[in-house]
């Protein structure tokens, strides 16, 4: 399914290209200025087949080379447009259609593929501007239902799709799911391993202990990366300022903040940009599990979805309650927004 600037560039490229063949063709002779026979009656059928070939070979590359097309439309769109004019002229088109971003529980859930993600954090770096990332499961947008300003705030970000319950949701509201599931224990160590730029990253979150393992596991992981420093994420109030000025001297290009929702978001949303990194990550517990502080869920479990299941087993008192309730409320909140 095609955008509407994508169909309207689609169509102006269709019209030239029949138009240009006849034009050429001397086939297409106007009668009357010319010899008249049986051959020329029976022209109009090869020109209209050779046009209607000419339409299937141009909608043909159009499939195959449909991301660059749609880039190239997109960049059209936005050159002869105010700021933001054309994304508010294309908004009521793409929601419906779940082809930019999906509306799922007043969240807005990116759609692009891992590599697109790593590709638009790279030039992010690149650029030199700021973007806050929060990575949404089930239990995030239960957590926004019950606090405003934490749904606000989530308008007002990249949010990624994390696990089975966010995907349920988009396949009962648009018929599909996600392209990938982009949870933040397998992504971000994926944006670190795949990404084109020497990044500069702190850690911020987790007790000491666990963020210096972490920090450890990092530099072992990814030596192609400078790793800046780690600060545990269990500080007082008076003390945030001080934090973002430690931060800032050391010039991160990444900042990874696990604390948990939804203080990280409030956090990063807070005090981000004053850290000077210009991207800045939410990552929930992702330093207990490259600190190896927390097992992860065999790899079979994993490839079914059903970490969730694993985790549940081996916490069962500190779990039941998110799982167990908090997935079947927001299933039931998903399927009431499909009807």
């Amino acid at each position: 399914m095609t955008s509407l600037a994508e169909r309207q560039h689609a169509n102006i490229l269709l019209k030239e290209a029949p138009l240009a063949s006849v034009q050429q063709d001397p086939a297409c002779a106007v009668p009357g200025l010319g010899e008249h026979s049986a051959q020329t009656r029976t022209k109009p059928r090869a020109i209209y087949a050779t046009v209607l070939n000419q339409q299937y070979s141009y909608s043909e590359s159009c499939h195959a080379n449909f991301l660059d097309l749609r880039e190239q439309a997109i960049a059209t769109v936005n050159r002869y447009g105010w700021s933001g004019t054309p994304e508010k002229f294309l908004e009521p088109y793409c929601e419906p259609l779940g082809n930019d971003y999906r509306l799922l529980q007043g969240v807005k859930f990116d759609t692009r593929s891992g590599a697109q993600v790593i590709k638009l954090f790279d030039e992010t770096v690149k650029q030199g501007r700021f973007l806050q990332v929060a990575i949404a499961n089930a239990n995030t947008i239960n957590l926004a239902r019950a606090n405003d300003n934490y749904h606000v705030l989530l308008r007002n970000v990249l949010v990624l799709n994390d696990g089975i319950g966010i995907s349920i949701a988009s396949q009962l509201k648009y018929r599909r799911k996600f392209s990938e599931n982009l949870n933040g224990t397998d992504f971000i160590p994926r944006y670190l391993a795949e990404s084109r730029v020497k990044l500069r990253v702190f850690l911020l979150g987790a007790p000491s202990d666990v963020a210096k393992a972490c920090f450890e596991q990092c530099r072992q992981r990814f030596p192609q990366h400078e790793w800046l420093g780690f600060n545990h994420g269990y500080f007082s109030s008076t003390q945030h300022h001080s934090i973002c000025e430690r931060i800032r001297e050391t010039r991160p290009d990444v900042l990874l903040v696990g604390m948990g929702n939804p203080l990280q978001e409030f956090w990063i949303h807070q005090y981000g940009a004053s850290t000077g990194a210009k991207l800045c990550i939410g990552v929930g517990g992702l330093f207990d599990f490259l600190a190896g502080r927390v097992n992860r869920a065999p790899r079979w479990v994993r490839r079914l979805r059903c970490e969730w299941v694993y985790r549940l087993a081996i916490e069962p008192r500190r779990m039941w309650r998110r799982y167990l309730i908090g997935n079947l409320t927001f299933l039931l909140a998903a399927w009431r927004e499909s009807a």
